[in-house]
C-alpha cells in the first residue's frame, strides 16, 4: 500500500487486496468537465461503455475496448487514480483532484467476494471526493 490514508485505511495493509487498474485513458478532457465536480462512474456489462461513448472526447473514444466478462470499468471525472485497494465490500481509490481530467480504467472483478461493492474515492488527506455502488452480476 503506497498511499495509506489514516482514517480511511483502518486495518493493517495485509488485509487489503491491491487492484491494478488497466489505463485506457488518463488525461485532459474538455473545459469545465462535470462543472468541476468529482465523480465516479462504474460499469459492468457486455455493453460496457455503450451509453457513455457520446460524452467521451475523441481522443479517449478510440481507446474504449469492450469490457470482458471478468472486468469492471471505472470512469473518473476530475480525478486521477493513484491506487485502488479492496477489502470486504469497499473498494477504496486514492486519487488526486485535477480539474478537467478524465480517467478511464478497467480492473478485474476476480477478487470481489461480496455481491455489492461500494467504490469510494478519497484524496490523500482523507476527504471523500466521490462514491458509487455496484451490484455484481452473477
Amino acid at each position: 500500500m503506497r498511499y495509506k490514508i489514516p482514517h480511511v485505511h483502518r486495518h493493517p495493509a495485509v488485509e487489503y487486496i491491491p487492484l491494478t487498474p488497466r489505463i485506457l485513458f488518463d488525461g485532459q478532457a474538455w473545459p469545465n468537465l462535470n462543472y468541476g465536480k468529482s465523480d465516479l462512474i462504474i460499469r459492468e456489462s457486455e455493453r460496457g461503455w455503450a451509453e457513455l461513448t457520446d460524452g467521451v472526447p475523441k481522443q479517449a473514444k478510440n481507446r474504449l475496448t469492450p469490457l470482458g466478462p471478468g472486468e469492471i470499468g471505472i470512469i473518473t471525472l476530475n480525478l486521477k487514480v493513484l491506487e485502488i485497494m479492496y477489502r470486504g465490500n469497499t473498494t477504496t481509490i486514492a486519487a488526486e483532484e485535477i480539474p478537467d481530467h478524465l480517467g478511464i480504467y478497467t480492473i478485474t472483478k476476480d477478487f470481489f467476494y461480496k455481491p455489492t461493492i461500494i467504490f469510494e474515492a478519497y484524496n490523500l488527506k482523507g476527504k471523500k471526493l466521490a462514491w458509487a455502488k455496484l451490484d455484481l452480476k452473477k
